[in-house]
């Protein structure tokens, strides 16, 4: 049997960018349904015309153990299709190199401002590991020695598009309406999917969704009411992912934990959609209303946009975000994988305005995450850890900057407390204490006093220190923590800043005590 082969290493470049450059919702799926498509319908177009057959795209799910190039006649077998990228293998080098320029081509016409990134070489199915990391280093090379062009270039003489700004091109009628509008070819090409990724999230869903729940392309209808007008979004990403891929040593347990990490979090994602729907008049009664569809159907206050494996990201009413990313990272904790371990996450939840850019909301988010997954590093032990920010106004800029200009006290104290741990109960960043300490704090401060709470908390230590004791002699005291805070307020940070912020942004009616039923 010929045990080499002709490797082909696919991956796409900037795609977040893609994915969020506009800010509408209905265009962000559009785009993230494209993506996906890449590895589906467009990769099995660009077979059948490369090679001539209807290529087997589903097998090696099935059958991660067997090779099916062993046999002469196979002239093309999928490695594994997962986490933003494909490892593909051919008979020849001659029909790679015809696969990935028919590939490529394609894309531009169909997908067109997606950029893609290709490795090919010779390939030793018995060195697996070894011959995998050699090809994705050459793509890292590649990656950085070719910046194709994947749209038209503007011109001067031509409109800009109002949702992209390239050139406009093509008229654009949003339906329900009758205004027409030019638009680039990358968002009507973008738009233009929205309709099919709705469909296909529908069908993937339907077991749970029924006859009577639905899902919404627009931010305006996750639930937000007059006053309160704030979206979430939420970007979770698995923790050393990229490592337990690299301790697969051949094909078939690197093609199993492939999969199993795409089956685990949409089943997690499926669990929170019942718990959700489980939860629906707690909802209502926190005053999240979601309205109905032309055909009755309610929607759901959240609305995936990226579902791809450990990368995960879905929008929701800003009311919702934290208590979701946190449900998320639970039920997905739960699959053990085929390396006999679980899957741990760390999350970043971005909450703002529904008028700001959602492209800025986003790229808060992904910082987030980043700074949950410093923490969790500083950690050193398998966990999961979640990390917010609420946009106040117009305030803009990466997280660091913004943090560093405007979330520190009058004498230089740390306002912000987190990233937060979750499903430890006795660490004092546990996810547990900031909801306990929201709760105590509903239940026994007036909102008045609980404005004045924040505000000397801002002013520093020594003011913080003045009031808190003011408040204990009116019976008003500060919930506990493990390293005593409660006396003064402060120490290198306080605690209490992000209980008052995030108490507006989390129903008291779900939050759970450990050991209550969710």
């Amino acid at each position: 049997m010929a045990r080499t082969l002709a490797a082909v290493l696919l991956d796409t470049t900037g795609i977040q960018r893609y994915i969020f450059s506009s800010n509408k919702l209905k265009e962000n799926l559009g785009a993230s349904h494209l993506v996906g498509n890449i590895y589906h319908d467009e990769l099995g177009s660009a077979l059948r015309e490369s090679l001539g057959v209807t290529p087997d795209l589903e097998s090696w799910k099935e059958k991660p153990n067997q090779v099916q190039m062993a046999n002469d006649e196979q002239v093309f077998e999928v490695g594994y299709i997962g986490g933003g990228n494909a490892l593909l293998f051919f008979r020849s080098r001659e029909a790679a190199e015809r696969f990935v320029a028919v590939w490529t081509k394609r894309l531009l016409l169909n997908a067109p401002g997606v950029s893609t990134a290709v490795a090919i070489d010779d390939f030793d199915i018995d060195d697996f590991a070894q011959e995998r990391e050699r090809l994705l280093l050459q793509l890292a090379k590649n990656k950085n020695r070719y910046f194709p062009a994947t749209t038209l270039p503007k011109h001067g003489i031509t409109a800009d598009c109002p949702l992209s700004g390239g050139t406009g091109e093509i008229p654009w009628t949003e339906p329900g309406t009758h205004a027409t509008q030019y638009i680039s070819n990358v968002s009507y090409t973008k738009m233009n999917a929205a309709e099919k990724a709705r469909e296909d999230i529908r069908k993937q869903f339907a077991h749970v969704l029924g006859h009577k729940y639905t899902f919404t392309d627009e931010t305006n209808k996750l639930g937000q009411i007059e006053g309160h007008d704030y979206v979430a979004v939420v970007h979770i990403d698995g923790n050393r992912m990229g490592a337990r891929f690299r301790q697969c040593k051949d094909l078939a347990t690197t093609r199993q934990l492939s999969q199993d990490v795409v089956v685990a979090t949409s089943q997690a994602f499926a669990e929170l959609l019942k718990e959700i729907i489980a939860r629906m008049d707690d909802l209502d009664a926190a005053g999240i209303k979601t309205g109905n569809d032309v055909d009755g159907k309610r929607f759901l206050p959240v609305r995936s946009i990226v579902l791809d494996g450990d990368d995960i990201t879905f929008a929701t009413d800003g009311r919702l975000g934290v208590y979701l990313a946190e449900r998320f990272m639970h039920h997905a904790g739960q699959k053990v994988l085929s390396d006999g371990r679980p899957m741990h996450f760390c999350a970043g939840v971005a909450i703002f305005k529904s008028q700001y850019p959602f492209f800025r909301g986003y790229q808060m988010a992904v910082d987030l995450c980043s700074s949950a997954k410093r923490a969790e590093r500083q950690w050193r032990r398998e966990s999961c850890w979640l990390d917010f920010h609420i946009v106040h106004g117009g305030k803009s800029g990466r997280l660091t900057a913004i943090r560093d200009g405007s979330y520190r006290a009058g004498d230089g104290g740390h306002l912000v407390f987190g990233p937060y741990l979750l499903h430890e109960t006795d660490q004092e960043k546990s996810l547990r204490y900031l909801k306990m300490g929201m709760r105590a704090l509903r239940h026994h401060w007036p909102r008045s006093k609980l404005k004045q709470l924040r505000r000397v908390l801002s002013e520093g230590r020594q003011a913080s220190k003045e009031f808190i004791s003011l408040m204990k002699a009116r019976g008003l005291y500060l919930p506990e923590t493990p390293k005593g805070y409660a006396d003064d307020g402060w120490q290198d940070a306080t605690p209490y800043f992000a209980m008052v912020e995030l108490m507006e942004f989390y129903p008291e009616t779900l939050i759970v005590e450990e050991g209550e039923e969710h």
